[in-house]
């Protein structure tokens, strides 16, 4: 009888659990107007809540303005938005809104951040940056233009047996030279976590640290303080908001040093025939009139995220969901194999190889794509990591978020089963 009972209880916390998981997924759109689509391609961009679009919709038409320029209630409403959602970011991150500013995106911030330390005598020839295998191509290419344009060598930092970012080769590659040094919270390709808190114990004192934030934030949360970066960057259409809305974090001390790559009006302090005296605040980074729907579009999401302390679900969605995904993968594997099956230090990011020289992968994606599955095919934008992981084909990466289910892993699994049997 106690079994019975057991049973039933569990089946009543599936149901129910089940049930809160579709009211969640209704909160978004996108899966009502297109019911039958499973969309695993969260790492690339998220989709949006029905409150953050129906918020930003009803500003957008009832309280619209510039900011920082006019002296009227419509311009004083989109500046509470754009000065007090860099305050829930600082929250968030644990830092000042003060060392936090607007740019496009993560790619863009990166750029910017380059230009500007190469423009301010930051990167001296003949000096080195390190930045690891695990890097999506943002990082890695500017850091490659720069070491053609200005002397400087970059060298490559492995990774360990985990897919972390290997701290025994780090201390082997820092030296006096080390100028900047450039890495990921996590990678995109391999979902895989890295712990950066002792990297500022690693490098030399005069080393900047840049690290990408890209995939860490939508995913978990992190202090800022316990990495001691020097810059940060990120994306937020990757955490609910709209597109075109990236934040650089730089550190205080170095605020007044640096050069703004791109400068405006609002960037000085001064000027006339022969002279221009900069602001010594963030705001001379700030060339530009911001996207201002996009960061309404992120203060909603923001507050919305936090007042349902959706970090804690989130983890243990992911968990479920990639505890169920390894389990159906070994009826995959005449197809597909993932490059990683351990659970533990991850986020819901599964990148599948082909698991023989025959199988297209592009022409899988074509399939699933007739049966309004949504992955990711190709290298991720990551071509060094591809070939350190002796990858000689395009992968598929399915990247889970909080309004995925298990139903969508079912559903995946049954239409790559098919896809074999329609191939055979």
């Amino acid at each position: 009888m106690r079994a019975l009972i057991t049973q039933y209880i569990i089946i009543l916390f599936i149901f129910i659990d089940n049930d809160n998981l579709t009211n969640f997924r209704n909160q978004f759109p996108i899966f009502t107007n297109n019911p039958n689509l499973v969309y695993f391609d969260s790492a690339s961009t998220t989709q949006k809540p029905r409150y953050v679009i129906e918020k930003t919709s009803e500003y957008i038409a009832t309280s619209y303005a510039n900011v920082g320029r006019g002296s009227y209630d419509l311009a004083e409403k989109s500046d509470y938005y754009y000065y007090w959602c860099k305050e829930l970011i600082g929250k968030q991150i644990n830092t000042s809104s003060s060392e936090l500013f607007w740019w496009y995106n993560a790619t863009h911030c990166t750029n910017i951040i380059a230009h500007s330390l190469a423009q301010s005598w930051y990167l001296p020839s003949w000096w080195e940056i390190i930045i690891s295998k695990a890097e999506h191509h943002s990082n890695i290419l500017i850091r490659q233009e720069l070491a053609i344009h200005y002397n400087l060598t970059v060298r490559w930092l492995w990774l360990t047996n985990e897919y972390t970012i290997d701290m025994v080769e780090l201390q082997s590659l820092v030296n006096k030279k080390t100028c900047l040094t450039c890495l990921t919270l996590c990678s995109n390709v391999l979902g895989i976590k890295n712990d950066l808190s002792q990297v500022r114990k690693i490098i030399w004192k005069n080393s900047l640290l840049f690290v990408d934030w890209s995939q860490a934030i939508p995913n978990y949360p992190v202090d800022i303080q316990t990495i001691d970066a020097d810059f940060m960057v990120f994306s937020w259409h990757k955490f609910l908001a709209y597109t075109w809305l990236g934040v650089w974090y730089i550190k205080k001390s170095l605020i007044k040093e640096l050069k703004p790559a791109v400068v405006w009006w609002g960037s000085i302090e001064d000027i006339d025939d022969t002279k221009i005296v900069y602001k010594s605040s963030i705001e001379k980074f700030e060339a530009w009139t911001p996207n201002i729907i996009g960061v309404v579009s992120l203060y909603y999401a923001l507050t919305w995220w936090e007042e349902n302390q959706w970090y804690k679900e989130l983890e243990k969605i992911e968990k479920n969901l990639l505890y169920y995904l390894f389990e159906q993968c070994p009826s995959l594997s005449d197809i597909i194999t993932p490059l990683t099956t351990w659970i533990d230090n991850r986020i819901g990011i599964v990148t599948f190889k082909a698991s023989n020289d025959k199988v297209s992968l592009r022409a899988l994606c074509d399939y699933l794509n007739k049966h309004q599955l949504c992955v990711r095919v190709w290298w991720h934008c990551a071509y060094p990591l591809a070939r350190y992981l002796w990858l000689n084909k395009e992968t598929i990466r399915l990247s889970l978020y909080i309004y995925n289910t298990k139903s969508d892993i079912d559903f995946f699994v049954k239409t790559v089963q098919n896809y074999i049997k329609d191939i055979s």
